[in-house]
């Protein structure tokens, strides 16, 4: 299922345009709906469902008769199978997946996905090592921008990161088309203010639409 529409691509597409055009940069963009699998949201869920449940019916077991009259394995038994069965709580509520999972470990995920993103797409192959790929992951909620060692003589690491908090309001409302083209705007009027900017010769070297995955 696309995450863009038509007409977010196209209106992304026209600011990456204009983007190269006044600062020299390769920008690309790429949204996915999610960095990884996360396998850890079965077993934590399961060990937490099988931890709560038996320690309920241990409890019941202790202070209500009525359980006294079911053997110990019955119980364990159906602990366990309604542990199993929390399983499915947790994908009917992203927020709680996100919670399972951890906050750090959703942004590693996605800081890993991002870098694979930029060798992937070759955002690397630019004649002035100037490509910038703008990663928007839905799931994680979170946007990382990676650039290649040309920009470092315009931009420092305080300055991508203020790129990052400027998108972040627009990109928790889920306007992930207006986070990419903020984005842009704002790396490149930051490049351009740069007092030793000069445009370099270039030409248009990578895809200008973005990346849905």
């Amino acid at each position: 299922m696309s995450i863009l529409t038509d007409n977010q691509r196209k209106e992304i597409a026209q600011y990456v345009t204009e983007g190269e055009e006044l600062s020299g940069c390769e920008f690309v963009s790429v949204i996915v709906s999610k960095s990884g699998r996360y396998p850890i949201i079965y077993w934590k869920t399961a060990v937490i469902g099988i931890l709560t449940i038996s320690i309920s019916l241990l409890l019941l077991d202790y202070f209500t008769l009525t359980f006294f009259m079911l053997p110990t394995h019955a119980l364990w038994a159906f602990s366990l199978t309604t542990g199993l069965c929390t399983l499915w709580f947790p994908f009917l509520f992203k927020n709680v997946q996100r919670k399972i999972i951890g906050r750090d470990h959703l942004d590693r995920q996605s800081l890993t996905y991002a870098r694979d993103a930029f060798l992937q797409h070759e955002i690397f192959d630019t004649s002035h090592r100037m490509g910038i790929l703008i990663y928007i992951s839905v799931f994680e909620r979170k946007a990382h921008i990676i650039a290649d060692f040309g920009l470092d003589q315009f931009m420092t690491e305080q300055d991508w990161k203020k790129v990052i908090k400027q998108i972040r309001p627009v990109l928790k409302k889920k306007e992930y088309h207006t986070a990419i083209i903020e984005g842009i705007k704002s790396i490149t009027s930051r490049i351009m203010e740069h007092p030793n900017f000069t445009k370099p010769d270039s030409t248009n070297e990578l895809t200008n639409n973005a990346i849905d995955e």
